[in-house]
C-alpha cells in the first residue's frame, strides 16, 4: 500500500497545479463561445476532476522521472526503462511475485493499478458527453494507453504491451460504473451532461 500512496502523493501536486490553469482556460473558452450563460456547474466540476486526473496520471506515466534537490531539478535517465512485448506475460509475472516471492506490490501496481487508473477514461466521457457506448469507452482507453506506452519508450519508464488490455479493461469497467449510476440515478446523471 505504501507504493500506491507514493504514486498518489506524486500525482497530487500536478493535479492541484492544473486546477487554476484549467479554470482560466475554461473561462476564456466558454466566454469566446458565448456559453457562459448556459454554464452547467456539475458538468464543469466533473470536467475539472477528469482533466486534473489526466494531468496527475501524466505525471507518473509520460513525464520523465525527476528529483528536486534544492532549486535544481534532476531528471532520472538511468531508470528501469524495460520493454515487454510478450502478451499476457503479466500472468506469469503475477504468479511469480505473488505466490513464489510472496510480494503483493507487483499485482497491486501492474494489474489492479493499471485497471483502476483507467476507470475515469470510461466513466467521465460517458458522464459528460453523449452518446456513450462500451465500444467507445474501450477504444478510448486503448488509444490513451497506447499513447502512454509509446511515450514511455523514450523515457526511463517501463513499457508493457499488457498495459494496453489492462487499461482498456479499466475504461470498460468505468463505463459499466457509469451505466450502473445511470440506471439507479438517471435524473442525477443527466444533470452532468452539457
Amino acid at each position: 500500500m505504501t507504493v500506491i500512496f507514493k504514486y498518489i502523493s506524486y500525482m497530487l501536486p500536478f493535479m492541484f497545479m492544473a486546477i487554476p490553469i484549467f479554470l482560466i482556460l475554461r473561462f476564456f473558452h466558454l466566454k469566446s463561445k458565448n456559453k457562459i450563460i448556459k454554464f452547467n456547474y456539475l458538468h464543469e466540476l466533473a470536467l475539472l476532476i477528469f482533466v486534473s486526473f489526466i494531468i496527475g496520471l501524466s505525471s507518473v506515466t509520460i513525464l520523465p522521472a525527476f528529483k528536486i534537490n534544492g532549486f535544481e531539478i534532476e531528471f532520472i535517465t538511468d531508470g528501469n526503462g524495460s520493454i515487454n512485448l510478450i502478451p499476457f506475460k503479466v500472468f506469469s509475472d503475477t504468479y511469480k511475485t505473488l505466490f513464489l516471492e510472496k510480494n503483493i506490490n507487483y499485482f497491486l501496481i501492474n494489474v489492479i493499478g493499471n485497471i483502476i487508473m483507467f476507470l475515469p477514461f470510461g466513466f467521465f466521457p460517458a458522464l459528460l458527453w453523449k452518446p456513450a457506448t462500451l465500444s467507445k469507452a474501450v477504444f478510448t482507453g486503448f488509444l490513451c494507453s497506447m499513447f502512454v506506452e509509446i511515450c514511455q519508450l523514450h523515457i526511463a519508464r517501463e513499457t508493457d504491451i499488457d498495459d494496453l488490455w489492462l487499461n482498456a479493461s479499466g475504461a470498460a469497467l468505468g463505463f459499466l460504473l457509469y451505466k450502473i449510476l445511470e440506471k439507479f440515478l438517471p435524473d442525477k446523471v443527466k444533470k452532468f451532461k452539457f
